[in-house]
């Protein structure tokens, strides 16, 4: 896979143009179709000196893929305890359980999402609105919930 450098985006190894910005990725092209290195000022096949702009990428291997993962798996929940160590009790207990995972998830979708395109950043955007909004939801419930029961 291969990162275009001016948007962000992720394509299949071998792609000659950015789906999304449609610049060139790593080559220059010109007007007969004939590639050329980055750095050319003219085409090394039939020498003109029209040519496309380039804009350079960078090679994602599968290692280096995962290795986002991991990081972003990892960093979130050391992330997270480093602030539930401020905690104790029960609630360092279920914000454990419930909110570790929530902020690696957090992690990974703020790493993955410029990458995969708009499309997917929305939809990131939604899921992460709509779990606010339950969260706030619950929280209001609960306090309703305590002011009754204590005549609050």
């Amino acid at each position: 896979m291969i990162l275009c450098s001016r948007c962000k985006r992720i394509w299949p190894r071998g792609t000659k143009w950015c789906g999304n910005c449609k610049a060139t990725l790593g080559t220059r092209y010109c007007p007969g179709d004939h590639q050329s290195p980055g750095d050319a000022t003219c085409c090394t096949t039939c020498g003109s000196t029209t040519l496309t702009p380039v804009v350079p990428v960078t090679n994602l291997r599968p290692a280096s893929c995962i290795v986002m993962v991991v990081v972003g798996v990892i960093l979130g929940p050391i992330a997270f305890h480093a602030i539930a160590a401020l905690l104790v009790g029960l609630w360092r207990t279920i914000l454990n359980i419930v909110l570790g995972p929530l902020v690696a998830l957090g992690i990974l979708s703020l790493i993955l999402a410029p990458m995969l395109g708009e499309r997917f950043a929305r939809h990131v955007g939604d899921f992460w609105m709509g779990l606010l909004k339950l969260a706030v939801s619950m929280v209001g419930a609960l306090a309703r919930f305590v002011g009754r029961l204590f005549k609050i």
